[in-house]
């Protein structure tokens, strides 16, 4: 349809903008509401190519975010973001699984390390969660 053909020329300059422009014009893009747009072509039941555009469109975004202390990921989670990239990950092609895992987990996953003190530890029957036992004045 034309629209679809109008939001396909919409998201490839999007896109052109976001991943060979400066930080600034990315920036300013953000400022009026892109991120919502590019959100919007993820969950289009459509091209392939078109979705594979629109990640890597939302990877520079974000990448810039983080490079200039920018919270755009809450932005992208108010706009449904997450929950779209992560029913990417149950699409057919192969790329655009591995694009949406790699956004998931450099923008939206959870911390890895883990505080060894709060580890717990087998001692026989019980578990210690490297917190120390009172001792008892004799």
């Amino acid at each position: 349809t034309a629209t679809w053909e109008v939001r396909k020329e919409a998201i490839w300059a999007v896109s052109n903008v976001c991943t060979g422009g400066t930080d600034d014009q990315v920036q300013a893009f953000v400022e009026y509401d892109i991120i919502e747009a590019v959100c919007s072509v993820l969950d289009v039941g459509g091209e392939t190519r078109m979705t594979l555009v629109a990640l890597d469109a939302l990877d520079s975004i974000l990448t810039i975010g983080v490079r200039h202390e920018r919270h755009y990921d809450l932005i992208v989670d108010e706009a449904n973001g997450i929950d779209k990239l992560e029913e990417l990950q149950s699409h057919d092609d192969q790329n655009v699984y591995e694009k949406a895992v790699s956004i998931i987990d450099r923008f939206f996953g959870v911390e890895d390390a883990e505080d060894e003190n709060l580890a717990p530890v087998n001692e026989g029957n019980t578990f210690s969660f490297g917190v120390s036992s009172p001792t008892k004045n004799l």
